[in-house]
């Protein structure tokens, strides 16, 4: 939960030069007043990030200069969390921005952007784990960027792929793989062990196997389908949520549902493409086993995306793949 102390950086009045369609959004979604700002906000600095400022905030994090060795693995916006007695390169670099921030209870908060980047397996960041990133702001906010190294919770052997909702190709759908009719979406990175391709078999949680058909092959979308052949009579359609930075949302795993708090947001109604994954963060993390579940707003049971794993900073974020990306790109319907 985001403390009340926390709620105070996001500001009270709104952009200007805001974008429509991101208050056509907020005005759409049944937020609270002070989610309502944090998701306009969130947006609004997401829409004036750029590449000058994304080169120039990852430059410190380049240990040999080279720009062409890294790749965005994403960009969220909305609440920064890092603490002060745990070293960690969030801390470092937040201690050295020079903008508003609060502690509670050892936790300091911050609102701005966060820019995940990737590096080759071949290039070592190992001693460059406290590099700072270059100091960038937009509107006094901090833009901030941070090594995403994951901790993905797929089941720790091939059998028991965790399912999150059943699909249906929309009419029209372009098939680059084989045609389906009925499918199930699953954690991509689940299939590890047995292969990033279509017609894979895949044992699920349930104890049958079922193939893939529909993948990301750029990788950057932590999804994949896999026919199920007819979807249960009983699945209704689900709604995509539009979530703001400290929405409570659901995670329902195979044994449990746990709750969380959103952190940050990344949310686009034209972009959804595959450049990189669009993310949700959240305040807890579960467990092995856990990737491919559902998680669901908990006002109205729309559906955020699919929970894949955890980072590793202090405290760890919980984190979903956004689910209108997954929607918008394998153009697609959901239901539950």
């Amino acid at each position: 939960m985001i403390p009340e102390q926390a709620w105070q950086l996001v500001p009270k009045e709104l952009p200007l030069n805001l974008e429509n369609w991101i208050l056509n959004f907020a005005d759409s979604s049944e937020f609270s007043d002070r989610e309502r700002r944090a998701y306009i906000w969130a947006n609004h600095l997401l829409s004036k990030l750029n590449s000058f400022e994304i080169s120039t905030a990852i430059l410190g994090l380049l240990p040999t200069g080279d720009r062409t060795e890294y790749n965005i693995a994403d960009i969220s916006a909305g609440f920064i969390i890092y603490q002060n007695d745990n070293p960690s390169a969030r801390k470092v670099r937040m201690s050295y921005a020079g903008v508003s921030s609060v502690e509670v209870e050892g936790n300091n908060y911050a609102f701005g952007i966060v820019i995940g980047i990737s590096m080759p397996e071949s290039v070592d960041i190992s001693e460059n784990t406290y590099e700072l990133s270059q100091l960038i702001t937009i509107q006094g906010f901090p833009v901030l960027a941070e090594y995403r190294i994951i901790d993905e919770h797929a089941p720790p052997h091939p059998l028991g792929v965790v399912s999150s909702c059943y699909v249906k190709p929309r009419y029209g759908k372009r098939f680059i793989g084989p045609s389906w009719s009925d499918g199930i979406i699953i954690a991509r990175h689940t299939l590890a062990s047995i292969g990033f391709s279509t017609g894979v078999s895949v044992p699920m949680s349930s104890g049958v196997s079922m193939k893939v058909v529909d993948i990301d092959s750029a990788t950057t979308i932590d999804a994949a389908i896999i026919d199920c052949t007819s979807m249960s009579s009983s699945a209704s359609r689900l709604a995509l949520a539009t979530i703001a930075p400290g929405s409570l949302v659901n995670t329902y795993t195979v044994t449990r549902t746990f709750s969380a708090t959103v952190l940050r947001i990344f949310e686009h109604p034209h972009y959804v493409g595959n450049m990189f994954s669009h993310r949700v963060f959240v305040d807890s993390v579960g467990i092995k086993g856990d990737s491919g579940s559902l998680v669901l707003s908990t006002v109205k049971a729309d559906a955020v995306g699919i929970y894949i794993g955890k980072t590793l900073g202090t405290p760890p974020e919980g984190i979903i793949q956004a689910m209108r990306q997954i929607v918008e790109y394998f153009d697609v319907e959901i239901f539950n």
